[in-house]
């Protein structure tokens, strides 16, 4: 082989290395962020984000201080409910985001940029901001 065959061969290598390690660290993304309220249903009443920021508007309060939920990287999560913040902890499996705030868990479903948490007949969409 000529020295400039090998040379090529190197760098041909040495490019294909290189992608594959970005490739491996660009992944997808976690649920890692910011996610704001988009709609919330109770029994057959469904709100949607215009008619929860009309009502948080209408208290003087902006909606992210009505209901937020932050996901750090750490593992540690942030849910602001109807103004009330929980400090917790998440875990991730596949689609499913489970919560843990003070001892008890709560799944919810990620779809994209969507989380969907569901108890006791209510439902609360969020996205990522």
């Amino acid at each position: 082989m000529s020295k400039t065959a090998s040379k090529i061969l190197s760098l041909v290598l040495v490019l294909v290395m290189a992608a594959a390690l970005l490739s491996a660290c660009g992944g997808s993304a976690g649920p890692e962020g910011t996610y704001g309220i988009k709609s919330m249903d109770y029994g057959d009443t469904t709100l949607d984000y215009d008619t929860l920021k009309s009502f948080a508007a209408l208290a003087g309060v902006d909606i992210a201080d009505l209901f937020r939920l932050e996901l750090q990287a750490d593992g540690k999560a942030l849910l602001i409910a109807d103004g009330d913040e929980s400090e917790g902890t998440y875990t991730v499996s596949g689609n499913t985001v489970s919560f843990t705030f003070d001892g008890e868990t709560l799944d919810a479903q990620l779809d994209g940029n969507t989380l969907t948490m569901e108890e006791d007949g209510a439902k609360m969409v969020f996205e990522k901001k």
